[in-house]
């Protein structure tokens, strides 16, 4: 199609220009022969005409939704067709075309979703009128539709997509008549049944009405009220409905018809209008006060406003519907509908996309922009379907990893990629409306901590963060195996300040973190055991530092100054202290011992850390000789004995050192084994021979088996 050929469509403003629309439909067609339609009886080109015609005719659009209509149906039955100069028809066509696209073999499973997506793929809402009208005229024409998938296909996308939509837009005749054409497929017995016997009541429901309106209009003109009055009776879905919710026979159904009075009433004077009409009617007929709905000093939350009585009428029950004109155009043309969506109640939902689009379907525009058309200005949510069909609803923005988190999380774990609409892509490839997905995985891929970046739902973060956690949890318990493996290797004893040395040494955070560093190769192991051997070594070292430098003067407080008892390397007072490792006393051969801290600590020749220490630290050794002294001075010494299990033998022991030998007793330190004690006993005495001649005497004492000095 030329541009030259395409200008003048974008100049059609009103219907009045349908005909000359139809003309350039007719010069669009003649470069293509008709191909076959959905309908056994129409080509590609009647079918275009009579849709055009329920578009016209029936729900009042114009210019830019006939013409896009035209042109997405050739492209639809053609292919591609250049458009020119007007980008608002454009995005209709392509929106037309997207929502033809879609599958809908799922839809009765999750028609909540499914017209969610639907309005999020059509960015601008003429691309649903047009969809109605499609629906509708196939709808019409069911017996004729190629095959019975085609027939399911109708029935389900009018009664979960269309008929909603049609409803929450305010097209009531369009809705009730697509219902009633469903019931009638689906329920063909049901529907017969009750279009008959409405059939066989109509005489008698016209007398009826006729009868009980009279009284009320004349009473109504006597005020001097201005108004009109409506009889409709409910339509077969609606009956259908009732009988089913209520369980009640058609003859049950109360309100088969309603009378509906619309008041000509000034604004400031609409509700008392009402109220006067009420009086009115509740003067010639008695009402029943349960059935009564006042939704005129309260309307509904989605704008509905009218008052409902119930009055019984000899012994029929009519419902009255009360309201002015105003309340019943916006009733009639959607304002008011009862209808929404879930998640709508907020400005930014479909429910107020519809609402604000409703308004300027019959002026194409004219009461609101062309971007008030836009689904997109509205939208927060994508939806794209499983393999099987299912739809998955998600955030504008999410990718190939979110979908895979809403399937499943264990699917997620291992996705690394997809095929999108038939083409590969990344796991971080960002979907699209309608888009059909199929997760790529492999056994062998797992979560990385890159993945928060990729994926936009809070539900796929928290499953990420928590399958990191227990990987990283497996990882450092494999590290840890792998490390007490070469500690038992090493013959290194595991304690838990070794550990801290490590995480401290590699200035790691967590125990975790040093054992996933092991499982992933990061630490070298024979440098790590380096570290380990040299702090063995420091802290043997440091052990005997301390054990040699942890002495006291094992004297009374009545002690001597220690000068006066000891030479260290020929001189006099310097500070020093006993060994407790040894306990010399007055006597003992003796050396003296520099500490870290610049003091000397006396030791015997014969202690048990003397080998030790000058193979270590030659150099810290001087020479110490004790001084002669006339005054005695106590020093602590311990003696090892061994006797018989008996509290005769010990208290012998103890009487001879107390009693006999005067000699203070610090402490006895025993352990009991069969048949004997073990153990050591601390005294204070004055020098080496005072504890040659204890040991001595407790050795004679019956039933010491063996007494020596201690170390």
């Amino acid at each position: 199609m030329q541009s030259g050929k395409t200008e003048f469509w974008w100049k059609i403003e009103d219907g009045a220009q349908y005909e000359s629309l139809i003309r350039q439909v007719t010069e669009l067609w003649q470069q293509h022969d008709p191909v076959e339609s959905p309908l056994k009886h129409l080509n590609s080109h009647q079918y275009t005409l009579y849709v055009l015609a329920i578009l016209k005719n029936e729900l009042n659009t114009y210019s830019n939704s006939l013409i896009a209509a035209a042109l997405g149906l050739h492209r639809f039955f053609y292919g591609n067709i250049k458009i020119e100069k007007n980008p608002v028809i454009e995005q209709i066509i392509n929106d037309f075309v997207e929502i033809k696209r879609l599958p809908t073999h799922n839809i009765a499973r999750q028609p909540d979703e499914y017209r969610a997506m639907l309005l999020n793929v059509a960015q601008d809402l003429r691309a649903v009128i047009i969809q109605i009208a499609i629906n509708l005229f196939e709808l019409r024409q069911y017996q004729q539709l190629n095959n019975a998938q085609q027939q399911a296909s109708v029935l389900d996308q009018c009664e979960f997509i269309y008929i909603p939509l049609a409803h929450r837009l305010g097209l009531y005749k369009i809705k009730s008549t697509m219902e009633d054409l469903v019931l009638q497929h689906r329920n063909p017995e049901d529907y017969q049944a009750i279009a008959e016997k409405l059939k066989e009541s109509e005489h008698e429901r016209t007398q009826i009405i006729e009868h009980f309106i009279r009284p009320i209009v004349k009473e109504l003109e006597t005020h001097g009220m201005k108004f009109r009055v409506k009889s409709r009776t409910k339509s077969i879905h609606s009956i259908h409905s009732k009988m089913g919710k209520q369980n009640v026979p058609f003859e049950k159904v109360f309100d088969l018809w309603a009378v509906r009075i619309i008041i000509d009433s000034k604004p400031e004077d609409e509700k008392a209008d009402c109220w006067h009409a009420y009086s009115v009617v509740t003067n010639q007929y008695a009402p029943d006060l349960a059935r009564m709905r006042d939704w005129i000093t309260l309307p509904r939350e989605n704008g509905y406003e009218s008052l409902h009585t119930t009055v019984k009428a000899s012994r029929r029950t009519v419902e009255v519907q009360i309201r002015t004109e105003r309340m019943d155009d916006e009733a009639e043309n959607g304002m008011a509908a009862h209808w929404r969506y879930k998640g709508g109640k907020n400005k930014h939902g479909v429910d107020f996309y519809l609402e604000k689009v409703r308004t300027a379907l019959e002026t194409e525009a004219q009461l609101l922009g062309e971007d008030d058309f836009r689904m997109s200005k509205f939208s927060t949510e994508l939806f794209a379907f499983t393999p099987n069909g299912d739809l998955k609803k998600l955030k504008i923005g999410a990718t190939v990893l979110d979908f895979a988190f809403a399937v499943h999380t264990e699917l997620a774990l291992k996705c690394t990629g997809a095929i999108v609409n038939g083409k590969n892509v990344s796991l971080r490839h960002s979907l699209r409306n309608g888009d059909a997905v199929q997760i790529l995985t492999s056994k062998n891929q797992k979560p990385s901590l890159d993945w928060l970046n990729v994926v936009t739902t809070n539900r796929a973060k928290l499953r990420i963060k928590k399958a990191l956690d227990e990987e990283a949890r497996n990882q450092a318990e494999q590290g840890k195996e792998i490390f007490n493996r070469r500690l038992k290797n090493w013959k290194i004893e595991f304690k838990t300040e070794l550990l801290d040395l490590l995480i401290q040494h590699y200035n790691f955070k967590t125990v975790t973190d040093f054992y996933r560093a092991i499982y992933f190769d990061k630490i070298d192991l024979p440098l790590m055991k380096r570290v380990l051997i040299q702090n063995q070594n420091k802290k043997a070292e440091k052990a005997l530092e301390e054990a040699v430098e942890n002495f006291e003067l094992n004297a009374l407080e009545d002690e001597s100054e220690s000068t006066e008892i000891l030479s260290v390397d020929s001189l006099d007072n310097i500070n020093y202290s006993l060994a407790k490792c040894c306990t010399p006393i007055p006597g003992d051969p003796i050396f003296g011992f520099v500490t870290v801290g610049g003091f000397i600590s006396i030791h015997r020749i014969q202690c048990p850390n003397a080998v030790e220490m000058r193979r270590k630290f030659p150099y810290r050794f001087i020479a110490a000789n004790w001084k002669k002294s006339e005054a005695n001075q106590n020093f602590k010494a311990e003696i090892f004995v061994r006797i018989t299990d008996n509290k005769t033998a010990l208290a012998e022991v103890n009487k001879v050192i107390s009693n006999i030998m005067g000699i203070h007793i610090v402490g006895i330190n025993l352990q009991n084994n069969p048949g004997e004690s073990i153990g050591k006993i601390t005294v204070l005495l004055y020098d080496l021979n005072q504890l040659d001649l204890l040991i001595a005497r407790v050795s004679q004492v019956k039933g010491v088996k063996e007494v020596y000095r201690h170390h």
